[in-house]
This record gives C-alpha cells, sequence and structure tokens, in this order.
C-alpha cells in the first residue's frame, strides 16, 4: 500500500536538488573551512556563499547569520544569549501562549534559574496573539518573542503590528519564523525584527542545521552558549558543517523562488481535502482563524474520534496528533487549549500539512482512508459506552 506524506511541518523530504548541492561536500570537497590552507578557503568560500543566500531570503545581513544546528539552538541562542548579556540590562521576557517548546521551555529555564520575569501573551479562539492583551502586558518588557506562523493550525500572526507595539516600548523581537519562510514573504529588515530563527528540514533542506539571523544592534549584544574555537565571530563554536550549510543555502533559495507556485497548488489540494472529508463525514471542523493561514496546514476536529486512536488505524496516512513529552506519552495540544478548546476537543483534532512533493493523487488517495479510520474509532467508541 503506498505511503501518503501529510506531515511536512514536522520535516520535509529533501529536494533533490538540495541532495545534488551537497554530495561534492559529503564526497570530495573536504577538510576544515576555517583552515587557512586551499582545502579550507575553499569550503570557507562556499560557506559565505551560503550566508549570503539565507540572508536574501530572509532580508538580514549576511554579517548578521549564524549557523545553529536548527531552530532548537537558534531560539536557545536568541533568548539566553541575550538574558546572559549585560547589554541588555534587566527586564522581562514576553512570550506568545503557543510558541513552540523550543522557546517555552528556555523562557521557564531564565525564569527559574536566571530570575528573569517572564510574561505570556495569550491568544484569540482563532489562534493568534491578542493585541489587546499584549497592549496592556509590554511595559518594561526586554525582548518580545513571537513566532510567525503556528505550526499545528498554520495560523499567522500579525508581526507588524506586534513589532510596531514592541518597538514602541522599547523592546527587542525575536521571531521563531521556521513555520512562514518559503510560505509567506518574510523580510526582517522591512517588519522590524531584530532576531528570527529557521531550521533546513522544514524548507526541503538537511536535518541538523539552521540558523539566527540577528541585527546588526543584536550581534554585539548577544553572549555565545557554546564555548571553543570562537567560530561565527564567537558566538557558536564549532567546526562548521560545510554539506549541511550548502544544503540550507541552496533550499533558502529554492523555497523564495517557488514560494508563490507552492502555496497556489498547495491552497488548493488542502481545501479540497477538507471539502471532501467535510461531505463523507459528519462533526467534522477546522480549527483556527482559516482566513489568515498559511497555504499548505489544516488542523481538523472529528468529534467523537479520539486522534490517536485515528492515527493508529489510518492506515498508511502520515499526519499529526498533538505533541509528545518527554516521556513519550501523547497530550492533547496545548495550542488548541490555549484558543480554547477543552481536553477532549483537543484530543480530537489531526493536522494535516501539506508540501512541495503532495500531488492530488496523495489526497485522492488519503481520503478514503482517513474517512475509514473516522468510522471505525467512533464506532468503537460507541460500543464502549
Amino acid at each position: 500500500m503506498t505511503e501518503i506524506y501529510l506531515d511536512y511541518n514536522a520535516s520535509a523530504p529533501m529536494d533533490k536538488r538540495v541532495i545534488e548541492s551537497m554530495l561534492p561536500f559529503l564526497e570530495n570537497h573536504f577538510g576544515n573551512a576555517s583552515s587557512s590552507h586551499g582545502f579550507g578557503r575553499r569550503l570557507s568560500s562556499c560557506v559565505e556563499d551560503s550566508r549570503q543566500q539565507i540572508a536574501s531570503f530572509v532580508g538580514g545581513s549576511p554579517r548578521g547569520v549564524i549557523f545553529t544546528a536548527g531552530a532548537t539552538e537558534a531560539n536557545n541562542q536568541a533568548l539566553r544569549g541575550l538574558f546572559h548579556s549585560s547589554g541588555i540590562g534587566s527586564g522581562d521576557l514576553l512570550i506568545s501562549a503557543v510558541e513552540h517548546a523550543s522557546v517555552r521551555n528556555t523562557a521557564q529555564w531564565l525564569k527559574e534559574r536566571q530570575g528573569v520575569r517572564l510574561r505570556t501573551v495569550p491568544v484569540t479562539t482563532g489562534g493568534f496573539v491578542d493585541m489587546d492583551a499584549l497592549r496592556e502586558l509590554l511595559e518594561g518588557v526586554k525582548l518580545v518573542s513571537v513566532m510567525g506562523v503556528n505550526s499545528e493550525t498554520g495560523v499567522i500572526n500579525p508581526l507588524e503590528e506586534v513589532v510596531e507595539l514592541a518597538k514602541e516600548r522599547g523592546a527587542l523581537v525575536h521571531c521563531d519564523a521556521t513555520q512562514m519562510v518559503g510560505r509567506e514573504p518574510f523580510d526582517m529588515a522591512e517588519l522590524g525584527v531584530d532576531l528570527m530563527s529557521f531550521s533546513g528540514h522544514k524548507i526541503y533542506g538537511p536535518a541538523g542545521v539552521g540558523a539566527l539571523v540577528v541585527s546588526r544592534e543584536v550581534r554585539k549584544l548577544l553572549e555565545p552558549l557554546l564555548f571553543g574555537g570562537g567560530h561565527e565571530n564567537g558566538l557558536r563554536s564549532g567546526s562548521l558543517n560545510v554539506a549541511g550549510i550548502v544544503g540550507l543555502g541552496v533550499a533558502s533559495r529554492l523555497a523564495e523562488e517557488e514560494r508563490l507556485v507552492d502555496s497556489s497548488r498547495l491552497s488548493c489540494l488542502r481545501d479540497q481535502l477538507f471539502s471532501d472529508l467535510q461531505k463523507l463525514l459528519p462533526e467534522v471542523e477546522e480549527l483556527g482563524d482559516t482566513s489568515r493561514r498559511v497555504a499548505n496546514t489544516t488542523n481538523i476536529r472529528f468529534v467523537g474520534a479520539d486522534a490517536d486512536a485515528v492515527m493508529a488505524n489510518m492506515r498508511d496516512v502520515a499526519a499529526s496528533n498533538g505533541s509528545a513529552c518527554s516521556s513519550g506519552a501523547i497530550e492533547p495540544s496545548i495550542v488548541l487549549q490555549e484558543m480554547g478548546l477543552d481536553r477532549t476537543a483537543a484530543s480530537e483534532a489531526l493536522r494535516f500539512s501539506l508540501g512541495r512533493f503532495t500531488t492530488g493523487d496523495d489526497i485522492d488517495t488519503a481520503i478514503p482512508r482517513i474517512v475509514t479510520a473516522v468510522q471505525y474509532v467512533r464506532t468503537m467508541a460507541e460500543v464502549e459506552e
């Protein structure tokens, strides 16, 4: 049976063009990019080319691109690197209630271990930052960290408004743009964002590489998390993953070049998926504000069908239901609960996220499998009652 992958927000398969760009650095081009001999200089030149591609991709400066192992490290570097710094001074950290765990848990660590005062801004029932609440919470805040797009709902935050309010109060702004870049326009200079994070494997690049991109002013304030040889202008020590960095650069270029075409096609397939499921099943609803979301994502609640059970019975269709905690137990989505759903409703939701390689045939094949799984789970739930 053909497997259907509808979990692109978790990780996207690598584009063959990205793989081809990396192969020479896995087979023939070896050495250390920090070495002064010819091998090192050639690798260093390729790293700088990628740095330029990434800066262009996100509207930043090449000097502000700090290569990391992914967005999780980049988010840690952004928050901990600023609040370890004497340059930012004392002040509060503000995050949204639906941030990725790498932001939420880092913020909690700063509160518990470093004494940073933490504020959390709620989201609306539509899943985006509550701007009225934000206005009330900004006094004394030194850093605002708000994601561009939520990974579970695909809902787009009002970044321009968030940045404008933050700047009025003198706060810096960090954006986890992992789910936004390559799907929506993102230019950190135009937006006024001071720091942004993203990962390669969400834009058809390699896993294990990403970047934190910072403004010139913020670069002077950051403290490193890793110490060693002083790579990345002293902000991220460790020999550079040249193959991964080259792949990240190519993936960034392709993501921007193909964004509009991808978005147009994927929005049609996403809407077909929900429309057909709604016709074939009763009590099916999309969660989050569907008027402000990225093209590839839909979060669907199947009333009366536990999503974990649906996943277990959904033959060869990959989707996502909630988040796994460190013990491996599945918990109802924090994001959906912050949007006002109770635990039962949140536990009935599945996220389907499409991507560059999703086809109409994939959607046509997936729909009856999903329908069969939901019907089975609902029937079993009725029997147990």
